[in-house]
């Protein structure tokens, strides 16, 4: 079984190394690496033809992540497709053989773990522990979502419901997992293990104006998806991250 991983890249010379070594560290290695670059004006291609000769560069003008996304994932050509942004690395050396046995051993579409965050200058700095569990239905309808991160998906997926909605400039992930839990045609399995270890800084992390206008976009896919717009988001999104900054044990 391939593993196709897909990496946007825009301006990332200061954290794509990690990323690289990372997916050359796992002991997993029917892998496909497609970096798609949004035309960097930094050395972020030159360090990924020096560290990773073997990835797929492709390098052009888009219009933001899940465009980069989005092409990642039409020229990708394995069974499984990950998403690990570049500033991302995997938990640990034996993720994608976890992966692998899990979609080898049991019929499933879609499997998600758990996530680490940690600080943006130190890996060994663990900030926040996205801790996740069984999809329930009262939790999506909380604003409850898997981690994206987290997530690997069988390619047929994206083939069948389409790809990212690009119309959403931070919250295409949201869009998708709900189409897929909305849905209920494709078997998903949680996996307690954890997956990635993601820096803080990214594009997550927004200010609080931000966070009040990303939350109502939130409110909206799901009125999308669902029919009902879920205002209690404004309470509920925040107080499930908040209590992700409490959990301690791994």
């Amino acid at each position: 079984m391939k593993i196709s991983i897909i990496t946007p890249t825009y301006n990332s010379e200061d954290t794509i190394k990690e990323t690289l070594q990372s997916i050359s560290n796992q002991t997993y290695r029917n892998i496909e690496h497609i970096v798609v670059d949004g035309l960097s004006s930094d050395n972020t291609c030159q360090i990924l033809k020096e560290k990773s000769p073997q990835s797929i560069l492709i390098s052009e003008k888009d219009d933001g992540l899940y465009y980069a996304m989005n092409k990642g994932i039409k020229r990708a050509t394995g069974d499984v497709i990950s998403i690990l942004n570049s500033d991302d690395v995997y938990y640990e050396d034996s993720v994608l053989d976890v992966v692998s046995e899990e979609f080898k051993n049991a019929d499933i579409d879609v499997l998600y773990g758990h996530i680490l965050f940690f600080g943006s200058n130190d890996k060994t700095k663990i900030v926040r522990i996205w801790k996740t569990g069984p999809i329930r239905r009262a939790l999506v309808f909380l604003g409850w979502i898997m981690p994206h991160p987290a997530v690997f998906l069988r390619k047929r997926v994206y083939e069948e419901i389409g790809l990212f909605d690009t119309s959403f400039k931070n919250s295409a992930d949201y869009d998708f997992l709900l189409r897929i839990i909305r849905l209920k045609k494709y078997k998903i399995k949680f996996c307690d293990n954890f997956f990635v270890k993601m820096r803080t800084g990214g594009t997550s992390d927004l200010t609080f104006i931000e966070k009040i206008k990303e939350w109502w976009v939130l409110i909206k896919i799901f009125n999308k998806n669902y029919g009902i717009y879920p205002v209690w988001f404004f309470v509920t999104r925040p107080t499930i991250k908040i209590l992700q900054f409490f959990k301690t044990k791994f």
